[in-house]
């Protein structure tokens, strides 16, 4: 009981302006919040300049270039247009895959046909299990 009643002593003797200091001091630090999850946010991402691209017309203002330079470079561009480079490819770069037809197979547990794809079937079809049975473990 001796500190709070120091406290309270100390709290009388001060000023009407230290008073309103303390006060805003006290204001200002329960306005934080209590209930912050720590650990929960996600990582900020860098924001990486984007290079300049060697087709962007700007980028080449700043080079000292020649007439037979800027001649190439009108060709080349010329060439490009013609044989259709200046356009993006329509289907990437990775080719897609041949597509099979699925075949109608019967489970050796259950007894269920199901359609799958030629490449799940086993070299003996009487072996094959369906998802079910297979993840049951029957």
């Amino acid at each position: 009981m001796g500190k709070k009643k120091n406290l309270q002593e100390m709290l009388d003797n001060l000023s009407e302006t230290e008073l309103s200091n303390l006060e805003s001091l006290i204001s200002g630090m329960s306005n934080k919040s209590r209930n912050r999850k720590r650990g929960r946010g996600t990582r900020k991402k860098k924001k990486h300049a984007q290079p300049e691209s060697a087709n962007d017309p700007k980028s080449l203002e700043g080079l000292d270039l020649n007439s037979d330079e800027l001649k190439e470079i009108q060709a080349a561009s010329e060439f490009d247009k013609k044989m259709g480079f200046d356009k993006p490819k329509s289907n990437g770069i990775i080719p897609k895959a041949p597509t099979f037809q699925k075949v109608s197979v019967k489970c050796m547990v259950c007894g269920k046909a199901s359609e799958v794809a030629p490449s799940l079937i086993p070299p003996e079809q009487s072996r094959f299990k369906c998802n079910a049975c297979s993840c049951g473990s029957r």
